[in-house]
């Protein structure tokens, strides 16, 4: 897989040691978690099967169907949920250890505006914080 992005990334005048290594991470985050696995698993389960993706059957009709089989505890694994600010931050340095360099966070279902609110308020300056520290995990 690595190769086929290095060269296309070649291919494309481009130096695959100087792009960034970026990586959405799955995030719940608040006082009620439960609302937040029902709107990931509603909306956002199908995500979480790699074979939609794998061998591009991609479609919103799949990912629904498939998201059906997924449960719970696949989310809960594939993702940090927690109302706990260090649990995050030291699910986040896993993948800054891993070498990813932009870490972009996504919640699901409604309470965008307030989970961004405190996502930056609580969890964000402290990970900067960690990296500039090098404790990221």
């Amino acid at each position: 897989m690595l190769e086929n992005f290095e060269s296309g990334a070649e291919k494309a005048g481009k130096d695959p040691a100087e792009l960034p290594r970026l990586i959405e991470l799955n995030v719940i985050y608040g006082e009620i978690l439960q609302m937040g696995l029902d709107a990931m698993k509603k909306y956002w389960a199908g995500t979480f099967v790699l074979a939609l993706f794998n061998n591009k059957i991609y479609s919103p009709k799949l990912s629904a169907q498939n998201g059906e089989a997924v449960g719970e505890d696949t989310i809960r694994k594939k993702s940090c949920v927690s109302s706990y600010p260090d649990e995050h931050i030291q699910s986040a340095g896993t993948y800054l250890d891993l070498g990813f360099d932009q870490l972009y966070f996504h919640t699901a279902g409604p309470g965008q505006e307030e989970f961004l609110k405190n996502y930056g308020r609580d969890v964000l300056p402290r990970l900067k914080e960690s990296v500039k520290e090098g404790t990221s995990a």
